[in-house]
């Protein structure tokens, strides 16, 4: 199969490529893989049904591993760069992988879903969700990378793709480019290009910008403040509070909640667990299948909230916890990525990602950039083997090239 020599199609040189106002100082491969055209699609029940599920599951778990923090991710995100690195799987690695992300749909019916997801976003003044994709290679002369996995991004994901020294400058590039794709939210995603041992080889970049205003901006009026919220700790704080009314609400196992829209197809949903539970508690109660239908068939009627106005930044690694979602052999020496190259065995050694948000009178802001990172997998132990020169041996001096002796001899004594 044909594959991509990186550096003769560089020649062997880095670029300054200007997106904008950003500057990045890596070789840039888009010209070469321009989206092409996809067929028409239409998203059917059982996308939404998937992606919830894995939605709910990744909240479940982050949510177990860190019971008593503030928690912010995004799904969304985290699909976009699982599923672009799911595209050079293959073998068991690619089935655990397809089964996580789309319950075992085909891997192409989850690039078209996401495809035709991603460009009907809103973009608007009043609602704007914007996605930024990228996908960055060690500049090695002894790393390959198959055109076709690269194609195969730029057409689904409209992903950019690089090629970069891996060392201080491109952890600064990587940064300025999430950066510049976040509006500034998340200014640094990562703090260096190396994980233990292992030689890390690629990295796909995901990056997400949700802002959008309220539907009704709440008025100065509305806000009522020095409230008091009482934290999971049991400690009382004082909180400017948003007074509304709604006009959607819902019930569930361990709880309510309402719906509040922003200007455009986007709401705002909020569920309270019952008193005396906690979110988690909550959130183990759940099955997608509640979770969507709650959030697609609200109750219409007269609702009173209030809800505090916050702002908090959050950070997650998600290696255990796609691990026991099932996608376990991609973390290992035996993972499966010949999709991407034949040329260097790969496995993801880190899934990071970092959010944002800010709720006030006005409406939402938040930012998630999310990173998958592909290193050499690790060599397998080799048997350590014994020669003692302590008796009689024949010895050869040889042309390295050719393996001819130009020299032989038998040491029988040293005396």
């Amino acid at each position: 199969m044909k594959k991509l020599k990186l550096t003769a199609l560089l020649a062997a040189s880095l670029l300054l490529v200007s997106c904008g106002s950003l500057h990045v100082k890596a070789a840039d491969l888009t010209a070469g893989y321009t989206p092409r055209q996809t067929e028409e699609h239409r998203l059917t029940p059982e996308f939404a049904s998937g992606q919830t599920t894995f939605a709910l599951s990744l909240l479940q778990k982050t949510a177990e591993a860190r019971p008593d923090d503030n928690l912010l991710i995004s799904p969304y995100s985290m699909m976009q760069a699982l599923a672009m690195t799911a595209n050079g799987a293959a073998g068991r690695t690619g089935a655990q992988m397809t089964q996580v992300l789309s319950g075992g749909r085909p891997l192409s019916e989850l690039n078209a879903d996401l495809c035709c997801w991603r460009k009907a976003q809103p973009d608007t003044e009043g609602c704007r969700l914007k996605t930024a994709n990228s996908i960055w290679f060690r500049d090695s002369s002894g790393f390959h990378v198959r055109p076709e996995f690269l194609q195969t991004n730029a057409d689904y994901y409209g992903a950019a793709a690089y090629a970069a020294p891996f060392d201080g400058s491109t952890v600064r590039d990587i940064n300025r480019w999430v950066s510049h794709a976040t509006d500034g939210m998340i200014p640094e995603l990562l703090d260096d290009l190396q994980d233990g041992n292992r030689e890390d080889m690629m990295l796909m970049i995901n990056a997400v910008t949700f802002d959008a205003r309220w539907e009704t901006r709440c008025k100065k009026e509305d806000q009522v403040k020095n409230s008091i919220f009482r934290a999971a700790d049991g400690t009382e704080q004082s909180v400017t509070m948003l007074r509304t009314r709604e006009s959607r609400w819902f019930c569930c196992e361990g709880g309510q909640g309402f719906l509040k829209p922003y200007q455009a197809s986007y709401d705002f949903a909020a569920i309270l667990p019952d008193e005396g539970t906690t979110p988690l508690q909550l959130l183990q109660s759940l099955t997608p299948d509640t979770l969507l239908t709650v959030l697609t068939k609200p109750e219409p009627c007269s609702v009173e909230t209030m809800m505090p106005v916050f702002r908090y930044e959050d950070s997650n690694r998600f290696e255990e916890t796609l691990i026991a979602m099932g996608m376990a052999d991609a973390f290992t020496s035996s993972a499966d990525f010949s999709g991407i190259t034949d040329s260097t065995p790969l496995q993801i050694t880190e899934v990071l990602q970092k959010t944002q948000i800010i709720l006030d009178a006005d409406g939402t802001k938040a930012g998630a950039a999310s990173s998958v990172r592909g290193s050499k997998s690790a060599e397998p132990p080799q048997q350590i083997k014994k020669v003692i020169l302590d008796r009689p041996f024949v010895y050869l001096i040889t042309d390295r090239e050719t393996g001819i002796p130009v020299f032989a001899g038998i040491l029988q004594s040293v005396s």
